[in-house]
């Protein structure tokens, strides 16, 4: 549960592959930080639980903590079953720069159910 309108790094307990050593799981565990200059795809999503109710919600991603990356605005709808929202961007990264997966909920009672982040280098 995100305070209403409060943003929220969300914590990344686990990875299914990390060949560029980008996150770890214990220390900083909301970030990826990227080990090379170059763009990179990101790709966000967030589920939210059955009976959250209506709502908006804002999906980021934001760079070194502040600097705001993308914005994904939803409105959550007061249904029976999981609602899931998928959002991508591509930015251009400086070595070490990390990026956080973001959530804002306007709805103080959703309750978000899962997220997963992927963040991949294109080139420069």
């Amino acid at each position: 549960v995100t305070p209403a309108d409060t943003d929220l790094a969300v914590p990344l307990a686990a990875e299914y592959f990390d060949t560029a050593t980008m996150h770890d799981n214990s220390s900083n565990n909301s970030r990826m930080t990227v080990p090379v200059d170059g763009y990179y795809s990101l790709a966000g999503r967030f589920t939210y639980s059955p009976g959250t109710d209506a709502g908006d919600a804002h999906h980021k991603f934001k760079k070194n903590g502040t600097t705001l990356i993308e914005d994904f605005f939803t409105s959550l709808t007061a249904v029976t079953y999981q609602q899931s929202f998928a959002f991508n961007s591509i930015a251009y990264l400086n070595k070490n720069d990390y990026v956080e997966l973001i959530v804002a909920n306007g709805n103080a009672a959703a309750v978000l159910d899962g997220a997963t982040f992927k963040i991949f280098y294109i080139g420069k």
